[in-house]
């Protein structure tokens, strides 16, 4: 276990916002941001997902693919197409690699970085996707390449050094490039809506960032804010909690099995509840207040000094 301090002000925090698991969760109220102190190493968290006891999914489920997930990904590919076409992608955290596959169909060239040696062998084996098996922060993932678009999911909420990580994925980025990638902003909500979610997925989740914090971050890796697309979890989560009271509920995630191609055998119901889902998820939702738990969708350039600086050199 390490004791850790603010990302940003650099200071012991004492207030308690979340406890969970045996693990506390403090927030720095000035910086807007909430982390876990004293947390399991980078090595520790190696060991306890493998025991699974980090919470979340293990690495097998992500070998499935879901309805609900291709349709978001068909939606964030479009969203990336508004600033960039027919390029390198690298995606950070891919799972499985649908979204791969996906952006594959719409005509990006796809890499991917995973730190999950299951993981990382079904895609570059599998998906015949070219993949490095390692960290977010690792400056020596594929050499000097460099990339139009850099694109990852729910991965800030496991960086153990995001700072890090965010400068590596700069330097990764081509001048005209851009970093996009979606988050949440658990940071920025009361704890009253906190209970709607039940838990923060400790010890998994290692910070939790609002908007503020996020842009700071952004500023810290000498990336710009483009634009920022909302979406409020609250519906999707309000009739889950409604129908968990039925005798069979309601899986916001059906899934199935694939083989490296984007014809999925998904059934009728399959099909349903995850247009339901993404349809509540991503297209009627956007409108509802920030202050609400949401998923949000940041997309980054590099800042023109920068760019300029590199220039010169």
């Amino acid at each position: 276990m390490e004791d850790v301090k603010c990302l940003f002000c650099d200071k012991d925090i004492v207030n308690i916002f979340w406890e969970e698991n045996g693990y506390k969760g403090r927030r720095c109220d000035a910086c807007k941001i909430v982390y876990i102190s004293p947390r399991p190493t980078e090595e520790e968290m190696e060991i306890l997902s493998r025991q699974g006891q980090a919470g979340g999914a293990p690495a097998e489920e992500y070998l499935q693919f879901s309805y609900t997930r291709k349709l978001n990904s068909r939606y964030v590919v479009r969203i990336i197409k508004k600033f960039k076409k027919n390029c390198d992608l690298l995606e950070i955290g891919p799972g499985g690699g649908q979204f791969l596959l996906i952006s594959k169909r719409e005509g990006f060239n796809p890499f991917a970085l995973e730190i999950n040696k299951l993981l990382a062998n079904y895609i570059f084996y599998d998906l015949n996707i070219e993949t490095e098996n390692r960290s977010a922060s690792d400056s020596a993932s594929f050499g000097s390449r460099k990339f139009d678009v850099i694109y990852h999911k729910d991965l800030l909420y496991h960086l153990h050094h995001p700072k890090e990580a965010f400068l590596n994925f700069t330097e990764k980025l081509k001048d005209d490039g851009v970093l996009i990638f979606e988050t949440g902003n658990l940071a920025d909500v009361s704890k009253i809506w906190l209970k709607l979610l039940g838990r923060l997925d400790y010890p998994e989740h290692v910070y939790l960032f609002s908007d503020k914090s996020v842009r700071e971050l952004l500023k810290i890796s000498g990336l710009e804010l483009i634009t920022e697309y909302y979406y409020s979890i609250i519906p999707i989560l309000l009739i889950q909690k409604a129908l968990s009271s039925f005798k069979y509920g309601f899986k916001i995630s059906q899934k199935t099995k694939v083989k490296g191609n984007l014809n999925e055998n998904f059934t009728t119901l399959q099909k349903i509840k995850g247009f339901l889902t993404h349809l509540l998820t991503c297209r009627l939702n956007r409108f509802f207040p920030h202050c609400l738990p949401s998923k949000i969708i940041y997309v980054t350039r590099k800042k023109k000094k920068l760019i300029n600086r590199n220039d010169e050199l």
